[in-house]
């Protein structure tokens, strides 16, 4: 997903390919404050709702990353790549906590214990 601030311009991205896109007008921000709504992974607005899937990583930028950077970065990214400013990668058994790749300590905490899984990627 991408969203332009200036002109409220969200798009939706699969496998690098656009899939939507709307104008509206949203905040974001990735630090939790303790309230409502908190910035979170794989978890929806009320706990009625749930992921069916897997994560395999997740990555936050400050920047707009056009389908071509999307599409040709699936896989990997420099953790150090100008505008990232999360990197998540679901890999760590170990704890509850998810390292942030990017060097900008934004690690996330799990509420429980994650279910793993071991994964496959298809060819590019």
């Amino acid at each position: 997903m991408t969203y332009d601030e200036n002109t409220r311009e969200l798009k939706v991205y699969i496998n690098g390919h656009l899939m939507a896109s709307a104008t509206k007008s949203y905040s974001i921000d990735i630090v939790g404050n303790g309230t409502d709504r908190n910035f979170m992974v794989g978890k929806s607005y009320d706990d009625t709702r749930y992921l069916t899937g897997c994560i395999s990583e997740v990555r936050v930028w400050d920047v707009i990353r056009t389908a071509d950077e999307i599409a040709n970065n699936i896989y990997s990214v420099d953790p150090t790549s100008a505008g990232l400013i999360a990197y998540w990668k679901f890999d760590d058994q170990s704890s509850f906590t998810v390292k942030d790749y990017s060097g900008n300590g934004n690690d996330l905490t799990a509420n429980s214990a994650l279910a793993w899984k071991n994964v496959s990627l298809p060819a590019k």
